[in-house]
């Protein structure tokens, strides 16, 4: 008889759910029956509080992703210069008027955790066209860093 015929073969790991007592893969972030959460993903807290813009408060810190947000499109090469803001800031104010006038204000963080004076707009509203400034209005993609009350 060879080796492998005598290795038993191993089960999948599991865990039981503590609500409703069901066998979960390991590795699984919620119960299969129940949506029962047993961690959260790295990441899935700050992308949560990042889609609802609107309920972040002053003193909350964001990062505004690179190549998003307000851009200007050459018509003959189709080439987009983005003109939005970039980097971290701490959140001044929420600003909603309509769906075409809403954003962040907020203040630059430095580097040392040291802030800027000035404030920028973050547009978070609609995509559209603005024929005035001849500019595609688009939101910014941002990330939340820290809440100041989670």
């Amino acid at each position: 008889m060879s080796e492998k015929t005598n290795k038993k073969k191993r089960k999948k790991p599991e865990k039981i759910c503590p609500t409703c007592g069901s066998k979960n893969h390991a590795r699984a972030s919620s119960c299969n029956s129940c949506n029962h959460v047993f961690y959260e993903k790295k990441g899935a807290k700050q992308r949560r509080w990042a889609e609802n813009w609107k309920a972040l408060e002053s003193g909350d810190v964001i990062k505004c992703i690179s190549g998003h947000g307000t851009y200007w499109k050459d018509s003959n090469t189709g080439e987009k210069v983005y003109m939005g803001v970039k980097g971290t800031f701490e959140v001044v104010e929420v600003y909603f008027n309509n769906p075409r006038s809403c954003g962040i204000f907020g203040r630059k963080v430095l580097r040392g955790g040291r802030k800027s004076n000035v404030r920028e707009f973050v547009y978070m509203g609609e995509s559209y066209y603005n024929e005035d400034t001849g500019l595609y209005n688009s939101p910014h993609k941002i990330i939340v860093i820290k809440k100041k009350n989670p």
